[in-house]
């Protein structure tokens, strides 16, 4: 998809008739560029479309807008770019322009799915699927790739796998090779992250440990060459709880260790607690105790409002168990005591928000 979508952009801009139509293509280029990890080259070309658009011609402003907001979204997961999909919106409505205001929308729905803001971004999503034209691929995958994430978020697994199904269809149709790999990551994201918090509380994964494993190896098959940044962060991560759950506890160590500080560049900063708690259990259950309490004080001091409740049960759940293997008794009830705690406020707010997400969903399932 990269050589291809770029190259008949790129053709598509050299053989315009008008200089505005060739920038609008330009523009358009610079948006598939940030979303196959050229975020260099993407803003190099805004840089120069923002000198040439002195006239800040409507549908040119608009598609300027989206390339920023892409590339502040693909360069750190930045919900940042919300302020420039907005303006993005607003434009399009404005001329009534269905294309950008479907892809606006969806890519709305995705920066307030980043915030949490699960019913918001699905309407927004909805709202991108109404209005999508048939040939706007791009915005049909996102937006149901936006429900199918909200969807998860809220336990309601078996819905979103409809919509992950859906989110594949149209990136396939509109040969979109990196959407295919995002989606393939956020199944196996959720998955993994829902294994190993299970884990940390003692619970058995029984088969679901294979299946993730097979998920984790498609991402890597189908992103060979893509190089998209914040997948090529985070899946080590993903491979990391992996061998957490099955006790390999040197092989994971290793992999958080080269891994967690370039995550947190690509605006995964939240769940670097997490990270660094199941680092430290695994240091603990090696021996070396010294870089375990270390790395599990880092931790301890990195939980922020923004960490979300399941990975803040995640991380006092692993320092719990760190903890423990030290004989810190009383640090390890304590981390276990807010462990239950923060799973408790996880699993209400689930509860809370499981139908109305559902609901919303099911419009256009």
């Amino acid at each position: 998809m990269s050589s291809d979508l770029l190259s008949r952009l790129q053709s598509q801009a050299d053989s315009a008739t008008t200089e505005l139509e060739q920038w609008i293509l330009r523009a358009q280029w610079a948006c598939a560029a940030a979303r196959l990890g050229q975020i260099e080259a993407a803003r190099a070309e805004i840089t120069k479309l923002r000198i040439r658009n002195a006239a800040y011609a409507p549908t040119l402003t608009a598609w300027i807008f989206l390339a920023e907001g892409t590339a502040d979204h693909f360069e750190s997961l930045s919900t940042a770019a919300a302020d420039r999909f907005k303006r993005a919106y607003s434009i399009a409505v404005a001329m009534g322009d269905a294309e950008i205001r479907s892809l606006a929308a969806a890519w709305i729905g995705a920066s307030e799915f980043l915030m949490a803001q699960y019913e918001a971004a699905c309407l927004h999503a909805t709202e991108a699927i109404a209005h999508a034209p048939a040939s706007c691929a791009q915005a049909l995958t996102r937006a149901h790739l936006v429900l199918a994430n909200c969807l998860n978020a809220v336990g309601e697994t078996r819905l979103a796998s409809t919509h992950y199904s859906r989110s594949r269809q149209f990136a396939v149709e509109g040969r979109d090779i990196s959407m295919q790999s995002a989606i393939l990551y956020n199944v196996a994201a959720f998955h993994i992250a829902r294994i190993s918090l299970e884990d940390a509380f003692g619970q058995q994964c029984g088969t679901e440990l294979s299946t993730a494993v097979l998920e984790l190896n498609s991402i890597d098959n189908l992103d060979n060459g893509i190089g998209l940044g914040s997948l090529r962060a985070m899946v080590p991560l993903l491979r990391a709880q992996l061998r957490l759950v099955e006790r390999r506890w040197q092989e994971a160590e290793a992999i958080y260790s080269n891994s967690i500080i370039e995550a947190a560049t690509h605006g995964q900063l939240r769940l670097a607690p997490r990270y660094l708690a199941e680092q430290a259990h695994c240091l603990a259950e090696m021996g070396e105790d010294e870089r375990a309490i270390s790395t599990a004080s880092q931790a301890a001091s990195q939980l922020i409002d923004r960490t979300d409740l399941d990975d803040r049960a995640a991380c006092h759940a692993r320092l719990s168990l760190c903890l423990s293997k030290l004989g810190r008794t009383r640090e390890a009830r304590i981390n276990m005591q807010a462990a239950l705690e923060s799973r408790g406020t996880f699993t209400k707010f689930q509860s809370e928000h499981r139908e109305r997400i559902a609901s919303i969903a099911m419009g256009v399932a």
